[in-house]
């Protein structure tokens, strides 16, 4: 075969690997109704009913319960199809160990491999992040969060690394958006997201690896408190 000719073969397989099919779709939108509370723990996903509000056949909702399956926020049981998993605090307390390790990595790693304009792209988003914080959108602030967070790991260039982060962050995303946390811990956020952007600003890889993992250790400390004293009443009773 000709060397032009194989070339072209590599470009479109590689075009063909970066398509997305329905059933990723329909996965987001899903993912998206469980993390933000409108599909509950323990409630039967209406397969019938999510195909005619999507409209979607089964085949790609079914491949799409599969892959939140995969995520632990669903499960496929037999005779009742898919459930929203329950929340078990002992499991959400070991995903944060995991993201706290790789939190710190993330911060020694990303502090040497940064551009400046990753550094200016982030810093914007700190920006965007405190106004929230002043006015009170907790929401929005969450959502910058995860963009800072994301960004961060992006700029380790490990994509290994960046795959499990976002596996993590996924698993805890959902009890981080539903835990109400106090003014005092969202102000002691903020804050400490301050410091991180300084350290980033300097590169300063020790530091930056320091303050995210007493970040997100902080913050497994208040959600796993909350889930506490929501959760563990209700769990004792069943």
């Amino acid at each position: 075969m000709p060397e032009d000719a194989d070339n072209t073969v590599v470009d479109l397989a590689s075009r063909s690997v970066q398509r997305r099919s329905l059933h990723e779709d329909v996965a987001d939108i899903l993912r998206d109704l469980v993390l933000e509370g409108h599909l509950r723990p323990g409630e039967r996903i209406s397969e019938l009913d999510l195909c005619r509000k999507l409209n979607v056949s089964r085949t790609p909702l079914r491949e799409a319960l599969k892959v939140l399956a995969g995520e632990q926020l669903v499960e496929l049981q037999p005779g009742r199809g898919a459930v929203v998993t329950a929340i078990r605090i002992d499991e959400v307390a070991e995903h944060f160990e995991v993201l706290e390790a790789l939190d710190a990595a993330i911060g020694e790693m990303a502090a040497t491999r940064i551009s400046d304009d990753e550094i200016r792209q982030i810093e914007a988003l700190h920006r965007e992040l405190l106004e929230h914080h002043r006015a009170h959108r907790r929401g929005r602030y969450f959502e910058t969060n995860q963009a800072i967070h994301a960004g961060l790991a992006a700029a380790t260039r490990n994509r290994s690394l960046m795959a499990t982060h976002l596996q993590y962050s996924r698993k805890i995303a959902r009890v981080r958006y539903a835990a109400n946390f106090s003014q005092i811990r969202w102000d002691e956020s903020a804050d400490e997201h301050v410091k991180i952007i300084a350290a980033l600003r300097q590169r300063d890889g020790v530091e930056l690896s320091r303050l995210m993992r007493a970040h997100m250790r902080a913050t497994a400390q208040s959600v796993i408190a909350v889930l506490e004293q929501e959760l563990a009443p209700r769990q004792a009773r069943s």
